[in-house]
């Protein structure tokens, strides 16, 4: 079955041409920017000390890229999977509790699988300080990078329950609200700057070929006209020209300029008297006892009517000739977790 093509226009890659080149600076702009804000995290890893801005009393700030030790962990009250197109699994970040050397307790997400087992391995030594049975202060840590962020309100609704069941309060502890997002790594990072450079490169890739594309169409076109000018090329300037001056002379242009390829025509002499094939046989060069002509014929032989008749029959054989044409699911810490204190 046959199938329809579509075959641009010189216009239509023009079009193409010019949204390729404003997608490739918009790609390119929004690198440049990427890379501005993360480039020293992307590319020298350079980061906060989230314990070290604890310990001076301040607060890190939205957007800080910083290093954190992690010594005490509540436990995991929520998780966020993420799908593409609704459907295609992408991940699952877990949401962490954790308690700063300061005791204020924070949220963090991690993505890790190696990360997420060493966080549940120290929620139990957590859990046994917390509740005074063990004077030992935990010295595992775990370290992690990351960008601080804001939680999502249903994130923040789940913290918030969680922190409640175990009886922490803003009353008795001081709960931050930022939390820690560890899945933003400096690889992730170079995933995402990566991919803003290789659209850039593929915009103007596909420019280019665009721009090619329209030569290679202007060159076709102006081909195409020359040809078409060309009576040798086109077949129907000259069939053309044969119905404008049908009585152009045999091997002539409407103009009557000579055509080389136009096949000469020898008129119908048939009709002429059989006797006279020349002229009469017996005056070759005309009679020569007559050298001003026969003063009795003035016009020509009376009894020669042949001689008009080969002028019509001549201009009825051109008049006659015609050419031939060519034509985030939730999950909460169950077991509540006591304080020292906290229940006085």
């Amino acid at each position: 079955m046959a199938q329809a093509t579509t075959v641009k226009t010189k216009s239509q890659y023009k079009v193409s041409f010019i949204l390729w080149i404003i997608l490739a600076v918009v790609f390119t702009i929004v690198a440049a920017i990427d890379g501005i804000i993360v480039g020293e995290y992307m590319f020298m890893g350079k980061t906060k000390s989230l314990n070290q801005i604890i310990a001076d009393g301040a607060t890190p700030e939205k957007g800080d890229y910083v290093t954190l030790h992690v010594r005490f962990v509540l436990g995991n009250f929520a998780e966020t999977k993420h799908k593409i197109n609704g459907f295609i699994p992408a991940g699952t970040d877990q949401h962490y509790a954790i308690v700063l050397d300061d005791g204020s307790v924070m949220p963090i997400m991690v993505k890790s699988k190696s990360d997420i087992e060493k966080l549940e391995a120290m929620v139990t030594t957590t859990v046994q300080y917390l509740n005074g049975e063990t004077k030992d202060i935990p010295m595992e840590t775990l370290e992690l990078q990351g960008c601080i962020e804001s939680m999502d309100k249903e994130i923040e609704g789940f913290y918030k329950q969680a922190l409640n069941q175990v009886d922490i309060t803003d009353a008795n502890v001081n709960i931050r609200y930022l939390t820690m997002d560890a899945t933003q790594t400096r690889f992730s990072k170079f995933l995402i700057f990566g991919f803003l450079v290789l659209m850039v490169g593929l915009c103007i890739f596909l420019a280019i070929m665009s721009r090619k594309k329209m030569k290679e169409l202007s060159k076709l076109q102006s081909i195409a006209r020359e040809n078409a000018a060309d009576p040798m090329l086109n077949p129907f300037l000259n069939s053309a020209a044969a119905q404008m001056n049908p009585y152009a002379p045999a091997g002539t242009d409407a103009a009557g300029n000579a055509e080389a390829n136009i096949p000469q025509q020898t008129p119908d002499m048939s009709g002429m008297n059989p006797q006279m094939p020349g002229m009469n046989p017996q005056m070759p060069g005309m009679n020569p006892q007559m050298p001003g002509m026969n003063p009795q014929m003035p016009g020509m032989n009376p009894q020669m009517p042949g001689m008009s008749q080969q002028a019509t029959a001549t201009e009825d054989a051109l008049a006659s000739y015609t050419p031939a044409q060519q034509t985030t699911t939730q999950s909460l810490v169950e077991n509540g977790i006591d304080f020292p204190g906290s229940n006085q």
